[in-house]
């Protein structure tokens, strides 16, 4: 058995639908990645966050500040800079 290989663009746009199809689902639902003892949330479809009561304010500052995580300092400027020209 062969593993696929996908492009970042590819790999994006696969995400980005099954979120879509995630978002969907009407009981809460997250995905985390597991790395020897440790778990890192990965997803968290809507219906988590209205079950948690999180408001539409909390989401867009979880968003906002979660926008950049996990990216490398050195990289930050950069990445901003990016985003805004767009």
């Amino acid at each position: 058995m062969t593993e696929e290989k996908h492009s970042p663009g590819q790999q994006k746009k696969s995400e980005q639908e099954i979120a879509k199809s995630f978002d969907s689902i009407s009981c809460g639902l997250c995905i985390y990645r597991i790395e020897g003892e440790r778990l890192f949330p990965l997803f968290r479809n809507r219906a988590f966050y209205d079950i948690m009561g999180f408001s539409e304010e909390n989401l867009q500052r979880l968003d906002h500040e979660t926008q950049y995580l996990n990216i490398h300092p050195e990289d930050l400027e950069n990445l901003r800079q990016y985003r805004t020209e767009k």
